[in-house]
């Protein structure tokens, strides 16, 4: 029976090679579709990040198929439709996920966020001292201040509504966001009433290292506290004038005026306006990102990929956009 068996299967493949077979071709089938769906969502992606960064309108009056003017997010869909032609198809053929909806629009733009915060909240891990800017309309915008390579630099946050609008709701509010970012090491977080001395453990010492400072002529001549911070990181001075490079820090953290708010004001103005958005719409804060931080989101790498890693994970989607392994 066993040599029947044996002669009837010879120079045949076995069931579960020809299982295996079948199964990997599927998992290449799938995953090439995934590589197109991804790709399609990339050129989505870059239409909405271009809207934001130049603050043009994702809606528009009419976006009915017949309209003249669908709106200038769906429009530059269609443009660009027409210059690459994977996404036309796509356009043109897509049944269960198109990727241009409202709704696609306010995860995406979500997801955007959550990517910018990951990105600012590993710079304000590694910097030594954070300022919080609350800039206030009939909501608060919050931001950060901090150093980061040596260099200051200020980081929108996102919009919030805070229960009140006298000082107390307002410092709630505030708190709330800083305290979850700041909760490893809360001292470093300074504001423009801080003098900053509970962070200065060795008066003696910064008064030491100030006096070699200024008998040093090549550091003397040096003018303002950015270029000294940063000639005594390049420098590698930065163990050896512990206390100066922290006082240094201190100081071009915190905001020199509340004045500078005003940037934040005209471009809430123009992002509710223009953009034809609410305070109460969560895609506010993502616009304001995308517009405020359009130079910051284009340095993070691999921006499209993260946010459409996120935009994958966060629900099940109509579109196959995670890769299956062997």
């Amino acid at each position: 029976m066993n040599n029947v068996f044996s002669f009837s299967i010879l120079g045949k493949l076995n069931i579960r090679t020809q299982l295996n077979s079948a199964y990997r071709n599927d998992l290449i089938k799938y995953n090439n579709q995934v590589d197109k769906n991804r790709y399609v969502l990339n050129k989505i992606i870059n239409c909405i990040r271009f809207c934001g960064a130049f603050e043009l309108a994702l809606r528009g009056h009419d976006e009915k198929e017949n309209s003249e003017n669908r709106g200038i997010f769906k429009e530059l869909v269609n443009f660009s439709a027409e210059l690459d032609n994977e996404l036309k198809v796509h356009i043109q053929s897509a049944k269960l996920f198109e990727g241009t909806s409202k709704t696609t629009q306010n995860e995406l733009l979500e997801c955007m966020l959550d990517v910018y915060h990951e990105e600012v909240k590993k710079e304000i891990a590694n910097s030594p001292f954070v300022a919080v800017i609350a800039d206030e309309t009939t909501d608060v915008a919050c931001e950060f201040q901090y150093l980061c390579n040596g260099q200051p630099v200020e980081r929108f946050w996102r919009f919030y509504v805070p229960d009140g609008h006298d000082a107390k709701s307002i410092a709630a509010c505030v708190l709330n966001v800083a305290n979850p970012l700041l909760d490893q090491n809360p001292n470093k977080l300074i504001a423009q009433s801080h003098d900053g001395a509970s962070v200065m453990s060795d008066k003696n010492r910064l008064k030491t290292e100030l006096q070699v400072l200024y008998q040093r002529e090549e550091l003397s001549t040096t003018s303002g506290a950015v270029p000294l911070s940063i000639l005594l990181n390049e420098e590698g001075l930065n163990c050896t004038f512990q206390e100066t490079l922290k006082l240094l820090s201190i100081l071009i953290t915190i905001p020199m005026s509340t004045s500078e708010a005003e940037r934040s004001f005209s471009m809430l103005k123009r992002i509710k306006t223009f953009l034809r958005n609410t305070m109460k719409e969560e895609r506010l804060s993502a616009l304001g990102m995308l517009s405020a931080e359009k130079h910051f989101v284009s340095g993070i790498e691999y921006f499209n990929n993260k946010v459409i890693e996120n935009f994958a994970t966060k629900k099940e989607r109509r579109m196959d956009l995670i890769y299956r392994k062997l």
